[in-house]
């Protein structure tokens, strides 16, 4: 069984560590400017074969 859950709390605190303890936890940034523009500039290219 595969449970996914999102939080923008520290799931240090919010989460009991009976459960922390079998999580596997991913910490997700914020993508620069830049990096959106790569990605749409990108997705344009691909779009124009």
């Amino acid at each position: 069984m595969t449970l996914i859950g999102a939080t923008t709390e520290n799931p240090s605190f919010e989460v009991i560590p009976a459960l922390l303890s079998r999580c596997q936890i991913y910490v997700l940034k914020h993508l620069e400017e830049q990096h959106l523009l790569d990605i749409v500039k990108n997705a344009i290219e691909k779009m124009n074969f």
